[in-house]
């Protein structure tokens, strides 16, 4: 998707809104079924094509729900897909909806609700909490932070379809801790400056679709970095990165980030798999190039545990290089295991000279510990 920056963005809205002095052409409600705006505590106009402004929000008592209505109001009267006769804190719109920018752009939104897909959210200040309900966003673009991110998406992984998010934030002074639980979508990348991660939730979800078609149950795909191990690894294009990022867990999906960052140390990176529509998905944690050479490499001042089903597979640093307020190579990882028969661990631990890892198998030809940092 090809994106501009936050504030350039945000320019763009002066003289593109076309809130009065319309010669409006306006109809009944058509469609049976549509979208219904709620709004508290802050204004909001639309631009062209269904774009949304938020503005004069005030702190956590504003919110903006997107809901879907199976009826729409028969009194309803529709502009260019966009109510002109809703009740004051109300909108509503026609579908089929997506939304390609939604700016927030003055104040601290406290609540954003959306069943509507949004290509594009950019908001310069604070966010509370951004839900997604049976669909995604693309892109989020955040100046500060976010306190909570919870997408539910459904993509129907064997038509090809897959929910993919990514999240930029600035940081441009430390906020709160944020937490972020995603199921049917893959956070391709994931980078929130100056922000502590609470924990990093992804998981596959069985859907049912209410399209009359012949096979109606389906897999949303979910996963952190690329969608499969066989993806050529780039570096840079699919990262986490944050102050620290607590747990990083993933069911029945895959975490193939080409790097991990965390200036405070990690208790968990797990992968579980699960059995889905008779296939049996995620369980991988970290990239191969070729048959045995691993790609990602984890960054972070200590590790506690580090698992996946199917393999481990990766370069860990206990001590971010160039960071040098952490030391480098005197942290710790305390376990690293994967399925004692069937599972594999291919790559390096770099760690302090008196750190005794618990390895599963006890047996790992492949898997090698560095404990001198002169070595480097």
């Amino acid at each position: 998707m090809k994106r501009r920056s936050l504030f350039s963005s945000v320019s763009l809205w002066v003289g593109i809104f076309v809130l009065g002095g319309l010669s409006l052409k306006a109809s009944p409600a058509a469609a049976v079924s549509g979208y219904r705006v709620r709004y508290k505590v802050c204004s909001i106009e639309m631009g062209l094509n269904r774009q949304i402004r938020v503005t004069d929000a005030v702190y956590q008592k504003s919110y903006v729900k997107i809901q879907h209505v199976n009826k729409v109001p028969e009194e309803i009267v529709f502009y260019d897909g966009v109510s002109v006769n809703a009740p004051t804190g109300t909108l509503y719109l026609t579908e089929p909806l997506t939304i390609p920018f939604l700016a927030v752009e003055s104040g601290y939104l406290g609540k954003l609700y959306t069943e509507a897909r949004v290509l594009h959210l950019a908001c310069p200040n604070r966010i509370g909490d951004v839900t997604c309900n049976k669909t995604w966003i693309d892109y989020l673009e955040l100046g500060v932070s976010l306190r909570s991110l919870r997408v539910s998406a459904q993509a129907n992984s064997s038509l090809s379809e897959y929910a993919t998010v990514r999240v930029s934030g600035i940081g441009m002074y430390p906020g709160e801790a944020a937490s972020v639980q995603v199921s049917g979508a893959i956070v391709e990348d994931f980078v929130l400056r100056n922000t502590a991660v609470t924990f990093l939730k992804v998981a596959s979800k069985k859907c049912r679709s209410t399209l009359p078609i012949q096979n109606r149950n389906f897999v949303s795909v979910g996963g952190i970095g690329r969608l499969s191990i066989t993806d050529l690894p780039v570096s840079g294009d699919y990262r986490i990165e944050a102050d620290s990022v607590g747990k990083i867990q993933a069911a029945g999906a895959n975490i193939l980030p080409d790097s991990v960052l965390s200036l405070g140390a990690i208790s968990s990176v797990q992968s579980v798999s699960a059995r889905l529509n008779g296939v049996r998905r995620g369980g991988w944690v970290g990239l191969l190039v070729g048959a045995m050479i691993p790609a990602t490499e984890f960054n972070a001042p200590s590790f506690g545990t580090i698992h996946g089903d199917l393999a481990v597979c990766g370069t860990f640093w206990a001590g971010p290089q160039g960071y040098p307020d952490i030391p480098f190579h005197q942290g710790t990882i305390k376990k690293i295991t994967t399925h004692p028969t069937k599972g594999a661990l291919v790559g390096t631990a770099h760690v302090m000279p008196t750190n005794k890892i618990l390895f599963v198998p006890k047996n790992h030809p492949l898997f090698t510990v560095c404990d001198d940092p002169g070595a480097h």
